[in-house]
């Protein structure tokens, strides 16, 4: 992977919107309503992250369907599924700006292997305190 110039990889799935065209999802997507976390890209290149609370005491949630149906409002031409439930984090300036939870684990964030972080500039000294603890 070096030699082709691929520093890092991730794998998720199932994949929402594949080059423009919208999976075939049937009833709730099989998986029931949720938290959920999706990656997508526009056509013009932005890439969009989506996170989405929910359980039986914050709300619905999503299925994978209205995740998919989000995706294409946004413009996604490409999109997939990332892992949920208490996964499904997102911090801002070192605060965690939703409510991470599962049925299971009630409301915290869990230890993760990885984890999206952006910069405001491309450079690769971003603060990483906030997931430092989390990351396996």
């Amino acid at each position: 992977m070096k030699s082709e110039g691929i520093r890092d990889g991730v794998t998720f799935g199932p994949f929402l919107i594949l080059n423009g065209k919208s999976a075939t999802i049937n009833g709730d997507g099989g998986k029931g309503r949720g938290p959920r976390t999706a990656i997508g890209q526009r056509a013009d290149g932005k890439v969009l992250f989506l996170i989405i609370d929910g359980d039986r005491m914050l709300g619905r949630g999503a299925t994978m369907k209205e995740e998919l149906e989000i995706m294409e409002r946004y413009g996604a031409i490409n999109a997939a599924n990332l892992d949920g439930g208490t996964s499904t984090c997102m911090t801002v300036g070192n605060v965690l700006v939703n409510n991470p939870s599962s049925l299971e684990e009630g409301h915290r964030s869990r230890p993760i292997a990885s984890a999206f972080i952006l910069t405001k500039d491309n450079s690769n000294d971003g603060d990483h305190t906030v997931v430092d603890n989390k990351l396996n």
